[in-house]
């Protein structure tokens, strides 16, 4: 079975805070600097073996994959399919549990105001970009892509 988006991201978070390159990586789990840039990336799967693998090697516990919750209520103007998860704020980085209308693209952070909380485990394609800062979000315009956490502009 295949790691999940979360599971991925927790590598992802977890490699930083270690602040472990993939050769260091290497040689601890045996797996290629390749293979496992490409397990960050999303353009490789990983097993769930090679997942508790790594977190051991990065000494961090691994984490079980959860799945968000959607729920389907009677339609009515009052009503309407919701989605609750994990959410972070991309200004201020405050975490809080949200539950929102599905289709809704940013959230009002509870600590600062702004809104620009969005959902901290986003459902996200299988192949994307990841800014050179870790995030997958971007701005799209006619210069580029640019990264609303540092400002990079991915050029086309």
């Amino acid at each position: 079975m295949k790691i999940s988006e979360q599971q991925r991201q927790h590598l992802i978070r977890s490699r930083k805070d270690a602040d472990m390159t993939f050769c260091e990586l290497n040689q601890i789990t045996g797996l290629k600097p390749s293979e496992l840039s490409m397990i960050e990336s999303g353009h490789m799967d990983c097993d769930q073996e090679a997942y508790k693998l790594i977190c051991d090697a990065l000494g961090v516990e691994a984490i079980e994959s959860s799945q968000k919750n959607v729920t389907n209520v009677p339609t009515s103007k009052e009503h309407s399919p919701h989605v609750s998860g994990e959410a972070i704020c991309l200004s201020c980085k405050h975490e809080w549990v949200a539950v929102v209308p599905v289709g809704t693209t940013w959230l009002k952070c509870p600590n600062c105001g702004l809104l620009k909380g969005t959902g901290k485990y986003p459902v996200v394609p299988e192949m994307h970009w990841l800014c050179t800062c870790g995030t997958p979000i971007f701005y799209i315009t006619q210069k580029g892509a640019i990264c609303p956490m540092c400002g990079t502009i991915q050029a086309w």
